[in-house]
């Protein structure tokens, strides 16, 4: 209670005490009596009523503290419990994260055995294609040998058949009774001789381009077995280390046989597990241009066929030389136009098949040249497509 409202308080009682006396008739003694007697009883009120007061405001400040205190200790459990929502959500996103990778790992597992028992497969069709090419260049050798010897001995009866023409000749110019049928015989072993010089030839060609089959065979069988014995390595690295660290090796092992030297084409393993494919710009795109050629159609059509076997993320990545682009362009700078070229095979790879979710493109104009720029020959290095794959 106020002070204020103590006073009203007390001029209430006061004027309802005189306006009660105020009516009584009493002689003057008695009503100061009376009066002082009212005024111990008002003051010992307000004083009781102002003592009330005051403990009153201790109470109500008391109350206002526990309050405050009340609103601070809601506050602080309010805090830790958001702290505890958010890292429950943390912890369950961690989970999702944990069980996801688990998953993925799952499957990466069926894969790599999959690939592996592909790889078992494949070494054992290759080894049965290394055994039919040794008994293909066996039976070659043979038959180069036997031709050798058919040769040789054409050599050898042409030698003769020529002394015999010489002997005639001479016959011919000392007889001139017998020079009719010496001319005759003559006539004759030109001719011979002519027809075993276009057999001899004819055996020389036959015997070069059995050579060259054999060579060739020669070079294959040497490939295919060298082949084999990479895949035998690939399979007893996999085999030993479950195929995790040697992804980018074995892709690039099948990648290249398929594909390199493709117009240029190379394909390298990365030291991050990746592989780049560096697609061969032989005429890919047209100067200041983003569209495909008909010639970049074709080889980007091979790539992709062998691409698509593969378990691999694609980015692709556009590289210019360093020569500005004209005014009249359609870009603005080498690194729109680089963009630009990858976009466009990138578009060509999605039209092959390809997940768009395993798609990407980038493009960094002239600034990762791989050769100098200073030259014709430089510059169109520099101006290429890279395909860079990582292990999905």
């Amino acid at each position: 209670m106020t002070k204020f409202a103590i006073t009203a308080l007390s001029v209430a009682l006061l004027s309802a005490s005189g306006i009660t006396y105020a009516g009584a008739h009493q002689d003057p003694a008695a009503k100061i009596a009376a009066l002082q007697n009212e005024k111990a009883v008002l003051a010992k009120r307000l004083n009781n009523a102002i003592a009330y007061s005051k403990e009153r405001a201790m109470q109500i400040e008391a109350l206002q503290t526990k309050v405050s205190s009340a609103d601070n200790s809601r506050m602080e459990l309010n805090s830790r419990l958001n702290n505890t929502i958010a890292f429950s959500k943390q912890r369950a996103a961690k989970i999702d994260m944990l069980q996801a990778k688990a998953n993925s790992e799952a499957t990466k597992s069926k894969a790599l055995s999959k690939r592996l028992s592909n790889a078992i497969a494949f070494s054992k069709q290759r080894a049965a294609q290394i055994d039919t090419l040794q008994a293909h260049a066996d039976s070659e050798t043979a038959k180069s040998k036997a031709l050798s010897k058919r040769l040789s001995n054409a050599i050898a009866f042409s030698k003769q058949r020529a002394a015999q023409i010489d002997t005639l000749q001479a016959k011919a110019e000392s007889g001139a009774g017998t020079s009719k049928a010496l001319n005759t015989r003559l006539n004759n072993a030109i001719s011979f001789s002519k027809q075993r010089a276009e057999q001899i030839k004819s055996l020389q060609q036959q015997l070069n381009s059995e050579q060259t089959s054999r060579k060739a065979l020669g070079k294959r069988l040497a490939n295919a077995i060298s082949y084999s014995k990479e895949r035998a390595q690939q399979l007893k690295t996999l085999q030993a280390a479950g195929g995790q660290s040697d992804w980018a090796p074995g892709v690039t092992s099948s990648l290249s046989a398929a594909i390199g030297g493709m117009q240029g084409t190379t394909v390298e393993p990365q030291a991050d597990n990746s592989v780049k494919i560096q697609v061969g710009n032989n005429g890919l795109f047209n100067t200041g241009s983003a569209v495909l050629s008909s010639g970049g159609n074709q080889l980007l059509s091979a790539i992709a066929q062998e691409l698509s076997v593969t378990d691999a993320n694609l980015t692709i990545v556009g590289h210019t030389d360093n020569v500005p682009v004209g005014g009249n362009n359609t870009y603005s700078s080498n690194e729109a136009l680089s963009f630009a070229r990858a976009v466009s095979t990138m578009e060509f790879l999605r039209q092959q098949g390809f997940s768009t979710q395993r798609l990407a493109a980038a493009g960094y104009g002239a600034s990762n040249p791989i050769a100098s720029n200073d030259t014709a020959e430089g510059r169109q290095q520099n101006r290429r497509v890279e395909i860079i794959l990582n292990q999905r």
